[in-house]
């Protein structure tokens, strides 16, 4: 349980964050080919520096002030994949599915690893709702320049309700 009040939205984004790290660990635990932690705890590069907290990798410029998180972080054939979890109703705002597309966007938060591996190469999904899965030319320029778009199984109204319900059936959260 976690001592301080957590607001519904973050306990929904906490959980579906968890969910995949949890998915990750089950479906590439076996694979050989897969780091499923190619960063860790006190990693750091030259400018940035790398902390675990909360389950999240979380980056922080050298000197101390947070630059980004990542919802999960793996290592495929040598490969940095980001994901990005991304179940919100809202779509154009600052949090929603298509701020997490836009190439600035994706430029800043794979800087710190595309400098950590040393490479410009790295693979970057999105996890969104069915609902804001469109075939909008945002979302066809982010296929095109190889991103991933993966749909959530439930509906946002479902996956909603369902934190809801396990928050309080299991005392999550008080």
């Amino acid at each position: 349980m976690c001592s301080k009040k957590i607001y519904m939205p973050e306990i929904r984004s906490h959980i579906s964050e968890v969910y995949l790290q949890v998915s990750l660990n089950k479906i590439c635990r076996d694979w050989k080919r897969v780091d499923l932690h190619p960063v860790v705890d006190g990693d750091s590069s030259v400018n940035y520096g790398f902390r675990v907290s909360n389950g999240r990798l979380v980056v922080f410029k050298k000197g101390g002030d947070p630059y980004t998180d990542y919802d999960a972080l793996i290592r495929v054939d040598g490969l940095p994949v980001i994901f990005e979890v991304k179940l919100s109703r809202l779509v154009g705002s600052k949090k929603g599915t298509d701020a997490a597309l836009q190439p600035d966007r994706i430029s800043y938060v794979s800087a710190p690893v595309r400098e950590f591996f040393g490479t410009e190469d790295f693979g970057y999904v999105a996890i969104i709702t069915r609902e804001n899965l469109k075939d909008s030319p945002l979302q066809q320029e982010f296929k095109k320049n190889g991103g991933i778009l993966v749909p959530f199984f439930w509906s946002y109204e479902t996956f909603r309700a369902k934190v809801k319900l396990y928050s309080k059936k299991y005392k999550l959260y008080d």
